[in-house]
C-alpha cells in the first residue's frame, strides 16, 4: 500500500481513473512526465492520490498533472500530507461551468503541505462553487506534526478562473501560511 513510483518520460491518459496509492505515495520524476484524466460523470475525480498516507513527488523532472470532472476534482490529494520539490503543473477544472463541485489543485486533508520547486503552476477553473489552488483542509495546527501548514520556497504561479466569489490561491483552514523568499504570481 506504500511504495515509490519512477516516471521516466511517461505520458498516461485515463477516464475517471488516478494514480493511487492506499498508504504513502513517493514520486520520481526522472524526466517530463504528464498524466491526465476526465470524466463526465458526477463524483470526486483524481489525479494523483495517496489516500492513507502522504505524498512525496521529487525529482528532476517537471510533472504535469490534468484532471477534468463534473464533480469535486483534484489535481493532487493526499490524506496525510503533501511534498513537492519537482517541478510541476497542475490544471483542474469543470466540464461545464454551470456544474456543483469544488476544483482543487493541490490538497491535503491534514498534515502540511510544503512546495519547494522552482517551476511550479497551478491552474484551477471552477464552475458553481470554489476554486483552489493550494489547499489544506486540516482545521487544527500542531507545531510537532505541521498539521494544516502550508510552507512555499521556489516560484509558484497560481490562476484562478470561474468558481464562486470564495476562490481561493493558497488557503489553510488551521495552520500557518510561510513564503520563504518565494515568489508567488
Amino acid at each position: 500500500s506504500s511504495g515509490t513510483l519512477y516516471l521516466n518520460g511517461y505520458h498516461g491518459v485515463a477516464t475517471h481513473d488516478m494514480i493511487f496509492a492506499d498508504g504513502d505515495l513517493n514520486i520520481e520524476v526522472e524526466s517530463d512526465s504528464s498524466f491526465t484524466t476526465s470524466t463526465t460523470a458526477t463524483g470526486n475525480l483524481y489525479g494523483i492520490r495517496a489516500d492513507g498516507g502522504k505524498l512525496n513527488i521529487s525529482g528532476s523532472g517537471k510533472l504535469t498533472v490534468t484532471a477534468n470532472g463534473s464533480g469535486n476534482v483534484y489535481g493532487i490529494s493526499a490524506k496525510k500530507g503533501v511534498t513537492i520539490s519537482a517541478p510541476l503543473a497542475v490544471t483542474v477544472g469543470k466540464n461545464n461551468v454551470t456544474e456543483n463541485g469544488s476544483v482543487h489543485g493541490i490538497y491535503a486533508q491534514s498534515g502540511a503541505i510544503s512546495l519547494s520547486g522552482n517551476d511550479m503552476t497551478v491552474t484551477a477553473t471552477g464552475g458553481a462553487e470554489n476554486a483552489y489552488g493550494v489547499y489544506n483542509e486540516a482545521q487544527t495546527s500542531s507545531s510537532a506534526a505541521g498539521n494544516g501548514n502550508i510552507d512555499i520556497s521556489g516560484k509558484l504561479t497560481v490562476s484562478l478562473s470561474g468558481g464562486s466569489n470564495y476562490n481561493r490561491g493558497i488557503s489553510s483552514q488551521g495552520g500557518d501560511i510561510t513564503l520563504n523568499g518565494t515568489t508567488v504570481k
